[in-house]
Parts: C-alpha cells; sequence; structure tokens
C-alpha cells in the first residue's frame, strides 16, 4: 500500500507513514483522529480481547463495530477497513472490556 501523510493519532505507539499502532483501553478513547484528507484506513485487533469501534462518537462495550481478537501469535484478529466505497473522514473510538492496554495496528492513507 503506498505511503501516506503520518497523521495524529491519540495513544500513539507509533506513527510512521501512515502506519500507526494505538492502544484500545477500558474507557473510551479516540485512536484516529479524523482527517478530511482520508482516502483509506485499515485497523486490525492485534490483541487478545474484542474491540469495539464508533464512528464520530465515544465507544460503548458491546455497541458498534466490533473486532475480533486475535487467534494466537500468527494470526491477526478481526480488521476494519475504509475504502473509497465507505469512505469516513471522521474520528474513530475504541474501547474492550478486558484489562489495560489492547493493541490496534493498521495504516491510513
Amino acid at each position: 500500500m503506498p505511503s501516506g501523510t503520518p497523521v495524529e493519532v491519540m495513544g500513539v505507539d507509533s506513527v510512521a507513514n501512515g502506519a500507526l499502532a494505538v492502544n484500545a483501553t477500558i474507557a473510551s478513547t479516540e485512536v484516529v483522529t479524523g482527517n478530511l484528507g482520508r482516502k483509506s484506513l485499515l485497523l486490525v485487533n492485534y490483541s487478545d480481547t474484542l474491540i469495539w469501534l464508533a464512528l464520530d462518537t465515544p465507544a460503548i462495550a458491546g455497541q458498534g463495530i466490533p473486532l475480533q481478537p486475535r487467534i494466537d501469535a500468527n494470526t491477526p484478529g478481526g480488521s476494519y477497513e475504509i475504502t473509497s466505497a465507505n469512505l469516513f473522514t471522521g474520528a474513530i473510538y475504541a474501547i474492550h472490556e478486558g484489562t489495560g492496554n489492547k493493541a490496534l495496528v493498521g495504516v491510513e492513507v
């Protein structure tokens, strides 16, 4: 995938050339800020816990877009992709029901 401009991501572990790694917590957290220039975005659950996403509103566990957990160390979890067919440029929030921080990885172009 072509690299894009790095984006501001809340709770950032790393951001480089549009690639991102962020943490979902047990409280709703903005994991990707709104970006009117967004062309695509892919988020993958890289944790052992179900993560819920919400678009432009705080996330609530058990509601919204569920991302299944990783099956094992070699298999990524559920993913959510934004493309030109379902373009959304607003903020994305995440929450989970486990303990501690849970990793979301992805790329935004």
